[in-house]
């Protein structure tokens, strides 16, 4: 059965509890996407059973630290354990521009025997094609997070006709909203409200002074909830799965999925929890993600 297996749910303040958000989509193949690389990855993947070998390609949704700083150790590792599989790197030119410029500062071109690294520039417009493979079609379109070029994505599971829509970081803005349209899953940040992009520090203040009026928290994405899934679950328009928590009392995480919920516009949301028994290796994936992965009835 595919599986999307979350290795990590944090911001980019991260703790002993939950890492920097990445994620990897792995076929019944065996072969794997990883979303994002901003930690070391490779622990991650073996926790979830995943050798770095069935990595096939990469996806970079923006240059931030939280996103992309696991990369050069990512790849010095399947160097130095003898990879000669050629591994596809995709993403903005902005964020595959200072990658590349981020890995020639190790003067990686000097690694001997180095494996082929193939780097996929994408537009920055809606429903650009990443990857079509037999199991998976994976589509981008940007969202708006400050000044820095990033991407959304969208996931289609061939075997199933499901589909799982990916925020990663933004502020509230149309493309998103187009992108969570009809999937039956649908992950976002859940790090707080802020018109230029998220800023964790300005959401939790800002909510907390909401609170303190009294004062409605601002919807995330305005909208999505009325957007019907192909498969509405009971009582919404689909699961929302929040990521971007780094735990408890951090203002901004709560009000994102209130707000999401209210009115009984969308259906099931939870925050994603790494140290939660019942959310934890194999068991988060039959809980949280397998379900729209698998068959429809």
């Amino acid at each position: 059965m595919p599986r999307l297996v979350i290795l990590g749910s944090a911001s980019a303040v991260s703790n002993w509890e939950h890492d920097n958000t990445h994620m990897a989509l792995q076929g019944d193949s065996g072969d794997t996407v990883l979303i994002d690389c901003g930690s070391n990855s490779i622990v991650r993947l073996l926790r979830a059973n995943i050798h770095h070998e069935q990595l096939t390609d990469l996806i970079l949704t923006h240059f931030h630290p939280d996103h992309v700083h696991g990369v050069p150790i990512l790849l010095m590792h399947m160097w130095q354990t003898g990879r000669v599989t050629p591994l596809r790197v995709h993403g903005l030119h902005h964020c595959l521009h200072r990658t590349e410029d981020m890995m020639a500062f190790f003067t990686w071109d000097e690694w001997p025997n180095f494996f082929p690294v193939a780097f996929y520039r994408l537009p920055e417009r809606e429903g650009m094609l990443i990857l079509d493979s037999d199991e998976f079609r994976i589509t981008s379109s940007p969202t708006r997070h400050f000044n820095v070029p990033t991407i959304g994505l969208r996931i289609e599971v061939k075997s199933s006709g499901l589909v799982v829509a990916y925020s990663c970081d933004t502020a509230p803005c149309d493309s998103v909203a187009r992108l969570a349209q009809g999937a039956d899953l649908f992950i976002h940040e859940a790090t707080g409200y802020d018109p230029e992009g998220h800023s964790r520090r300005c959401a939790g203040r800002r909510d907390c002074d909401a609170r303190r009026r009294k004062a409605p928290v601002p919807d995330p994405l305005p909208g999505v909830g009325r957007r019907r899934s192909k498969r509405p679950h009971p009582g919404g328009a689909g699961h929302i799965l929040g990521s971007g928590g780094t735990g408890a009392g951090l203002p901004g995480i709560r009000p994102v999925s209130r707000g999401a919920l209210r009115g009984g516009r969308s259906g099931p949301a939870a925050l994603w929890n790494e140290k939660r028994p019942d959310l934890s290796g194999e068991a988060c994936v039959a809980e949280c993600i397998c379900s729209p992965f698998g068959s429809r009835d």
